[in-house]
């Protein structure tokens, strides 16, 4: 029931308002498999301006309105 629930709310989006980047980071070879190591500093960054309108302002991720 909850696919059938998606299914009918992704029909319902308009394209228009999607959005999708990529993370920052970097192919690295380990162990004999290749993997995508994203850059977490700036991966955050990248989420924080997507998905906030807030400020990150210290490490702990404290927040202030902007």
């Amino acid at each position: 029931k909850l696919m059938l629930k998606y299914a009918l709310d992704v029909k319902n989006l308009d394209s228009e308002n999607i959005q999708a980047t990529v993370l920052p980071g970097e192919a690295k070879y380990i162990d004999n498999l290749w993997y995508y190591v994203s850059d977490k500093e700036e991966s955050d960054k990248v989420i924080e301006n997507m998905f906030t309108d807030h400020e990150i302002v210290n490490k702990n991720k404290s927040i202030i309105n902007d």
